[in-house]
């Protein structure tokens, strides 16, 4: 699903994105900065698995990063294409269904 991204979020994106699954049936796109960042800091995470069987939101949200992303370059007009895995995932089907939501670090796509 080809989806344009608004205006307002361009500076916060850059040409290139990382889109995932993202918590509650939504979508994250991420810079390819903050991705890369954020892989390397869980790269170098010393949790042990007793501390991630503890906590299963610390569990769940590694294998939901590691699971990996998408890298998307935005287009001339600020849109990008979404993975059909992501748009089913989120529930998407139609782009006017659409609403942005930002985040300090990152935007988060959801069905309206």
């Amino acid at each position: 699903m080809k989806i344009t991204i608004p205006a307002k979020y361009k500076h916060k994106l850059g040409n290139k994105v990382v889109a995932i699954r993202g918590v509650d049936g939504c979508i994250f796109l991420f810079t390819e900065k903050y991705w890369e960042s954020l892989m390397s800091k869980m790269e170098n995470a010393k949790l042990t698995k007793s501390e991630i069987i503890r906590d299963s939101s610390v569990g769940k949200f590694m294998a939901l990063i590691k699971a990996g992303g998408t890298k998307i370059t935005l287009d001339e007009n600020v849109a990008i294409t979404i993975p059909e895995y992501l748009t089913d995932y989120a529930g998407l089907t139609d782009a006017s269904d659409i609403k942005f939501v930002e985040q300090k670090d990152w935007l988060e796509i959801w069905l309206q």
